[in-house]
């Protein structure tokens, strides 16, 4: 609940999340090393990028068997303005336990490469010399600023996403 309604609060002021701790306050200058990307974590993030093979966010987390589990969802900028791009969301999910982001960059991967609806999504980055990974691999590491701000709607832009775009999806275990 604290996590959802704080980032509530700080996308509507039009903030970022950075996913891990600063070790130091920072003062007009970049955020370059000012984190431990390594540092265990207990916070997971499945960033979902454009994923077109399921309908929702709960059927990803059906599909990938965390469907008991709670959450909360973040609806990207993009989502209902570049409604052909399909699912793009970040579901914040607690672990019971620390773990290490290399672990669970590992477990992300594997996701992507055996899960029929990730699987489904796979592609080439435009220069066609990475993947693009419709499950982004690296949001488990603690240095990734995730943009939560809703979407700055332009002259002549639709915006077709209902509902709040950040919510805590309550399940069976916490």
């Amino acid at each position: 609940e604290e996590l959802c309604e704080a980032l509530k609060e700080h996308a509507n002021q039009e903030h970022c999340f950075l996913k891990g701790n600063l070790n130091r306050p920072l003062i007009n200058e970049p955020r370059a090393g000012s984190t431990d990307p390594n540092a265990p974590t207990q916070l997971t993030l499945l960033d979902l990028d454009g994923l077109r093979s399921l309908s929702s966010v709960d059927e990803f987390m059906e599909d990938t068997g965390m469907g008991a589990v709670d959450y909360v969802v973040q609806y990207s900028s993009s989502m209902g303005v570049i409604p052909e791009r399909g699912i793009s969301a970040h579901l914040f999910v607690m672990l019971s336990r620390d773990y290490s982001p290399a672990i669970l960059k590992q477990w992300l991967t594997h996701l992507n490469l055996t899960n029929p609806a990730l699987v489904a999504n796979l592609s080439l980055t435009r220069t066609n010399n990475a993947i693009r990974w419709p499950l982004d691999i690296t949001t488990c590491q603690n240095d990734k600023l995730i943009y939560i701000a809703p979407p700055i709607i332009g002259e002549g832009v639709v915006d077709r996403f209902e509902g709040d775009r950040i919510k805590l999806v309550k399940k069976q275990h916490r």
